[in-house]
C-alpha cells in the first residue's frame, strides 16, 4: 500500500512540479526577448506619435498663413495689411521665419521685389544667405508643376531651407506659405519630444547639426551628428552604436521636406527596465515555487484524508463486528428461554414465570441496544435531529442510571450492586433537553467508565456521578448557570496527549484493542457532539493513577 502511494505521489506530483519548473526556466530565458520586444512596439508607437503631431503642428501653421493672406486679399491686399498681417503670424508662432504669396507662374506677390515677374535679379534683402529669391521661385513653379494638381499644398528644401505652400482658396495660381524657423523649428521639436516623452520611454531628434530631445536626459539619447562623417558628438561613441538607429529602440524620419531629421526613442532608464524584469522573474519564480508547494500540501492532504478513510473504513467494519457481538448476546438469550418454554423443559410456574420475565428484560436491552445503534448511525450520518423540552435533569440522570445497571448482562451481574453512586442536589433548576439524546450520552460515559475503571471494591463504587448546578462564565456564551453532570471513576487516567485527541470520531486509545476493550470510539464524539448542540460543552479531568472525571455541562433555564 505504502509503495503505491508512494508512486502516486511521485506520478502525479513530483514529475508535474518537474516539469512545471522546466517550463519556468524556458520562460526565464524567454523573459528578456519578450520585454524588449515589447519596448520596442512602444518606443515605436511614441516615436510615431510624436512625428505625427509635429507634423499636424506644420500643417496648422500653414493653414494659419493661407487664412491670414486669404483675409488680407478679401480686404484689397494693400501691402501695408498683408506685410502686418505676416509680421503678426511671425511674432505668433514660433515654426514661421517669413511669409509668401505666390502667383503661379508669374512670380511672388508678396513680399515686394521690384516688379521682377521671375525674380530674376539678385535681392539682397536678407531672404537668405546668399540672397535673392530666384531658387525659391524656380523650385516652386517645378513642384507646382509636379504635383499636377491645383489644389495640393507643396513641400520642399532651397539652399538649407525649409518652405511650405499651399493654394488660396478661390484664388486660381495664388499660393501662400512660409519659411520654416530653424530655431523655432528646433524649440518646437523639442518642447513636442518633453511632452510625448513618458510610460518609461525618452524620445530625441537627430539630425544634421540638430540635438533635440528632453532635458536631463542621459547623453546616449542626445545627439548632434555630422552628415559628412556619420560621426557623434558628445558621448564619442558612432552614431550606429546599436544598429543603425544608433542605440535606440526604435526610429522614425519625418515626412519631407523634414526627412533629414530623425526621430528616436530611448529606454528612460535602463537600470529600471532591468530592475522590472528581475522583478518579473523573482514573481514567476515564487509562483512556481508556490505553486509547487501547494501541490506537495495539497497531496499531503489527500493522503492524510486517505489514510483517515482507511482508519475510518476500519473502525467502521469494527463497529459492525462489535454490534453484531452485542446484538447476538440477548437474541442467543432469548432464542434459549423460548426455546425452552416450547419445549416445556420448564414445568415448575415460578421457574416459567423467571424465565418470561428474563425474556422480557432480553428484550428491552435487544430494544435499547437498537436505539443506541440508530443514534450512533444517525450521528455518524450528521443527521441528528434534536427535540427539546424542558425537563428536570435529576430524573433524566436517574432514569438513565437505573437503565444502565438493568442493561448490565449476567456475566457482570456482580457489577451491579454498588456499581454506580449517585447523588443529585437538591433544587435544580430544569434545563431545555432531547431527553434520548441526553440519555446516550450519560449511557456513554457510564459505559466508558465502568470498561475503563476499577471494579468495585470495599473502598468504594466502581462509578461516581454527581448532578449539581454550578456558575461558569464562558466566553461568547450568555447563560451564567450551568447544569454538570460528572461522571467519575477509579481507573488508571488518561494522559494529556490522548485528552486532545479522544473526542474525535473513531479514535481509540492505544491500550483499548491490547486490553480487549470493546468499542468503536464514537461514543465520546457523539457527547460532545451533542452538548453543543444543546449549548453546553463536555470537559474531562484525569490524574494517572486516580481516575478521570468527565462533566458534561446543560444551559440552566430557571423555574416559571
Amino acid at each position: 500500500m505504502k509503495t503505491r502511494l508512494v508512486f502516486v505521489v511521485l506520478v502525479l506530483v513530483v514529475l508535474p512540479a518537474a516539469v512545471l519548473s522546466l517550463m519556468a526556466a524556458h520562460v526565464f530565458r524567454n523573459w528578456e526577448m519578450i520585454l524588449e520586444s515589447r519596448l520596442q512596439d512602444a518606443a515605436a508607437s511614441a516615436a510615431e506619435t510624436a512625428a505625427g503631431r509635429f507634423c499636424g503642428e506644420l500643417e496648422h501653421d500653414l493653414g494659419a498663413v493661407r487664412a491670414g493672406m486669404a483675409d488680407c486679399l478679401a480686404h484689397g491686399g494693400r501691402f501695408e495689411e498683408t506685410d502686418a498681417c505676416a509680421a503678426k503670424l511671425i511674432r505668433d508662432r514660433m515654426l514661421i521665419r517669413r511669409v509668401f504669396l505666390f502667383m503661379n507662374p508669374w512670380g511672388l506677390v508678396y513680399p515686394d521685389v521690384g516688379g521682377l515677374e521671375d525674380g530674376g535679379e539678385t535681392i539682397d534683402d536678407g531672404a537668405g544667405e546668399g540672397g535673392g529669391y530666384e531658387p525659391l521661385i524656380r523650385t516652386l513653379r517645378r513642384e507646382i508643376a509636379s504635383v499636377g494638381s491645383p489644389e495640393a499644398a507643396v513641400r520642399f528644401t532651397v539652399a538649407d531651407s525649409s518652405y511650405l505652400f499651399t493654394p488660396v482658396a478661390n484664388r486660381r495660381g495664388l499660393y501662400a506659405g512660409y519659411e520654416v524657423d530653424p530655431e523655432g523649428f528646433a524649440k518646437a521639436l523639442t518642447t513636442l519630444l518633453e511632452r510625448t516623452s513618458g510610460g518609461g520611454i525618452l524620445l530625441s531628434a537627430r539630425g544634421p547639426g540638430l540635438a533635440a530631445g528632453q532635458a536631463g536626459s542621459p547623453s546616449t539619447d542626445v545627439r548632434i551628428t555630422d552628415p559628412l562623417t556619420g560621426q557623434t558628438a558628445g558621448n564619442g561613441q558612432p552614431a550606429n552604436a546599436r544598429g543603425e538607429r544608433g542605440g535606440a529602440l526604435a526610429a522614425l524620419r519625418l515626412s519631407a521636406p523634414f526627412d533629414f531629421v530623425e526621430i528616436l526613442a530611448h529606454i528612460r532608464d535602463t537600470g529600471e527596465i532591468a530592475r522590472t524584469g528581475a522583478f518579473g522573474k523573482r514573481l514567476y519564480g515564487w509562483g512556481v515555487v508556490l505553486l509547487a508547494a501547494g501541490i506537495l500540501v495539497g497531496a499531503a492532504l489527500v493522503v492524510r484524508i486517505a489514510n483517515e478513510e482507511i482508519r475510518r473504513a476500519r473502525a467502521r467494519s469494527e463497529f459492525v463486528a462489535g454490534i453484531s457481538h452485542d446484538l447476538r448476546t440477548p437474541v442467543s438469550a432469548m432464542t434459549m428461554i423460548a426455546e425452552s418454554l416450547y419445549l416445556e423443559r420448564i414445568k415448575d410456574g415460578p421457574r416459567q414465570k423467571e424465565f418470561l420475565a428474563t425474556l422480557m428484560r432480553e428484550g428491552q436491552r435487544l430494544n435499547q441496544l437498537i436505539e443506541r445503534v440508530l443514534f450512533l448511525v444517525r450521528f455518524g450520518q450528521d443527521a441528528l435531529v434534536y427535540h427539546m423540552q424542558r425537563m428536570d435533569p435529576g430524573r433524566l440522570v436517574k432514569k438513565a442510571v437505573e437503565t444502565f445497571t438493568q442493561r448490565l448482562g449476567p456475566d457482570r451481574a456482580e457489577e451491579k450492586e454498588g456499581a454506580v453512586a449517585l447523588q443529585i442536589a437538591p433544587g435544580l433548576p430544569e434545563a431545555e433537553i432531547d431527553e434520548a439524546a441526553v440519555s446516550q450520552v450519560i449511557l456513554n460515559l457510564l459505559d466508558n467508565a465502568l470498561k475503563y475503571g476499577a471494579p468495585p471494591s470495599d473502598s468504594g463504587p466502581a462509578v461516581r456521578v454527581s448532578v449539581d448546578a454550578v456558575h461558569r462564565e464562558r466566553r461568547w456564551k450568555r447563560c451564567k448557570e450551568w447544569i454538570r453532570i460528572a461522571v467519575a471513576d477509579s481507573g488508571k487516567g488518561i494522559s494529556r496527549r490522548e485528552i486532545k485527541r479522544i473526542f474525535r470520531r473513531f479514535y481509540r486509545t492505544p491500550g483499548a484493542a491490547a486490553a480487549n476493550v470493546s468499542g468503536v470510539g464514537l461514543g465520546l464524539a457523539l457527547c460532545k457532539h451533542v452538548m453543543e448542540a444543546h449549548g453546553g460543552w463536555i470537559e474531562v479531568e484525569s490524574t494517572a493513577g486516580v481516575g478521570s472525571t468527565f462533566s458534561v455541562f446543560l444551559p440552566a433555564r430557571p423555574v416559571g
